[in-house]
């Protein structure tokens, strides 16, 4: 971590050596580029209002080699309204500091308390500017030895783990208050230290005192802030669900009048109506793309609203991704060829199926490759790839441009809520910054993770993974559906379960039959029934003792089990099942993709 002070004419009084080494600029030059650098970033954030702390990024300036993106922590020093001091904290992403929080930690010490880094006083507790009549903002980029001053001579800093001795406290007026200084080391980051300087208002000290009586008292202060910080907490989830509430009843609101308007120009475009001259097609083709545009939002905005508030359907089943990739695909070749975009698929052989909803895959790969045309330039590529990685048994889909590019510092929002890349060297298209957060909440939603890589000006490559089909996946999934069910109802789990036979004859029934007396033993009751080639149970069962039922079931005939289950029914309630009208629907049902060669060959 790199601290950098400024004074109230924004000039730099104190640096660490470290920036210098690492910039790769003279001392001078590279205090005139950070100075640039900071003084644009507090352009930015400068407010009428009083603040003491905030955060952001800056771009580290480097002589050889690109820039890096840092945290950049903000402590704003005061006099009155006018600012003397301004303390920047430069640190990589991965180790920013959560300002606020070690603020609010400082403040739950009774005793005097100031945080000190490379000699700086970065924070300081309430306590402490009481006991020396000062603003805590008046303390803020200090050196910490005009405040403390340490008895017995000898040299403090760099402190060590664990230091006390006795020592004054220089107030405002510039007296001295006589007491206590306890030193300690609290992090280290690469040669930097921070230390904590508390002042205990006695002649003599003693760490134990002084630890159990701030450790009570934060006690105390926390068990207040939790209760505070529970009842802020219910407050926003319940702001939260207004919110959403409010937007999904205002999305289908508008989506009602905004499909007829929509049918209405279509009519019109197509000449239905009557005869329009080129001119008036043009402008209606206009306008149909434009009302098109905002149903594409509001119904990213009501999917969106569904997913948060945990009301969105989810449809799981055995899926075949060839056939959508082709057919989005297809749907949007004319989009393409508009634009002068290539657009290619490489889906490799005997891909195994997903276990997923297949409503939201052909969402998720129309937004990638939508977003991917639409910002390929004229003579671009843009392509899918399909591919199965064993050792995660899952399919993974990218899809490559040779477009724009997110620039670095644009990346790690790409995924929020109406994000938009920002470029002032280009024309950005329109668009709503919807799209790739509702990709990322359907890919979840579906077991899998999206990632993406991207160059400036060489183009993106956006890959999401699907988890391949399987029997355990489908009945997990349907058994964590029904589980949830029984409990909201107060129900017991009734299971219909459905199962092609590889052989039917007395042996194999009295097996299934034995099983399933031993399962409902205790509590339950079954019906066993054998029709069209398959059995069927008809299963009431605590919900617990369903999955112990399911493997013991996959178990029952040793290395050669059955075939793969079909469909998995949770039904409920149990006196709602009409077992008639069941048997009749799968007589009449044709089998399930490859149920047959499953059947004439269970080895494959």
């Amino acid at each position: 971590m790199l601290l950098v002070v400024q004074d109230e004419k924004g000039e730099i009084g104190q640096m660490s050596p470290e920036i210098i080494s690492l910039s790769g600029y003279e001392r001078e030059e590279c205090e005139r580029i950070l100075k640039m650098r900071l003084d644009a970033f507090w352009q930015d954030f400068a407010t009428p209002e009083k603040r003491l702390f905030t955060k952001g990024k800056i771009s580290f300036p480097r002589k050889e080699g690109e820039e890096e993106l840092l945290n950049l922590d903000l402590i704003i020093g005061r006099t009155g309204e006018e600012i003397t001091r301004k303390v920047f904290i430069l640190s990589p992403p991965e180790e920013g500091l959560n300002i606020p929080m070690i603020d609010a930690l400082l403040n739950l010490w009774e005793e005097a308390v100031a945080l000190e880094i490379e000699g700086v006083i970065v924070l300081a507790n309430q306590t402490l500017g009481k006991s020396g009549g000062y603003e805590r903002e008046e303390l803020i980029g200090r050196d910490w030895k005009e405040i403390f001053i340490p008895g017995g001579g000898g040299k403090i800093s760099p402190f060590s783990e664990k230091e006390s001795r006795a020592g004054e406290l220089r107030k405002k007026d510039g007296s001295l208050l006589n007491g206590w200084i306890i030193f300690r080391k609290i992090l280290r980051e690469r040669e930097n230290f921070f230390n904590l300087i508390i002042f205990r208002k006695e002649e003599k000290g003693g760490d134990e005192g002084l630890l159990s009586r701030a450790l009570a008292f934060q006690k105390r202060k926390l068990l207040l802030l939790t209760e505070e910080l529970k009842k802020k907490n219910e407050e926003l989830q319940r702001l939260n669900s207004a919110k959403s509430e409010f937007v999904s009843t205002v999305s289908h609101d508008l989506r009602t009048p905004l499909t007829t308007i929509i049918e209405g120009i279509r009519l019109c475009e197509d000449g239905t109506l009557g005869e329009i001259n080129p001119e008036q097609k043009r402008f209606l083709r206009l306008a149909l793309a434009e009302a098109n545009r905002l149903a594409d939002f509001i119904n990213d905005l009501l999917e969106l609203s569904r997913i948060e508030s945990g009301r969105i359907m989810v449809r799981k089943r055995r899926l075949r991704m060839e056939g959508v990739i082709e057919q989005v695909l297809t749907s949007l070749r004319k989009v393409a060829e508009g634009k002068g975009v290539s657009l290619f698929s490489r889906v490799s052989e005997g891909l195994p199926p997903v276990f997923a909803d297949e409503s939201h895959c052909r969402r998720i790969l129309n937004n990638l490759l939508s977003n991917a045309i639409k910002f390929t330039p004229k003579g671009g590529r843009v392509e899918i790839t399909a591919d199965l990685n064993w050792e995660k048994s899952n399919l993974v889909f990218t899809v490559r441009d040779t477009g724009i590019g997110i620039p670095k510092k644009e990346q790690d929002k790409i995924f929020q809520r109406f994000s938009r890349i920002e470029r002032k060297d280009k024309e950005i298209p329109p668009g709503t910054g919807l799209g790739l957060a509702l990709c990322k909440e359907l890919v979840e939603v579906n077991g899998g993770k999206i990632w993406f890589k991207s160059e400036e000006d060489k183009g993106s490559a956006f890959s999401f993974s699907l988890p391949v089909y399987s029997e355990e996946r489908e009945f997990q999934d349907a058994l964590k559906w029904g589980k949830e069910e029984a409990k909201r109802r107060a129900l017991p789990l009734a299971v219909f379960l459905t199962h092609p036979l590889i052989e039917e004859s007395p042996e194999t029934m009295e097996k299934i039959e034995s099983l399933l007396g031993e399962a409902v033993s205790d509590y339950g009751s079954y019906r066993l029934l054998s029709a069209k080639g398959r059995i069927l149970i008809f299963l009431i069962l605590p919900a617990e003792k369903v999955y112990d039922f399911y493997l013991n079931f996959r178990n029952l005939f040793g290395e050669r089990p059955l075939s793969r289950p079909g469909v998995i029914y949770l039904l409920l309630p149990p006196e709602e099942i009409d077992e008639d009208k069941i048997l009749k629907m799968i007589e009449e049902k044709p089998p399930r993709e490859g149920e047959e060669d499953e059947k004439e060959n269970p080895d494959n």
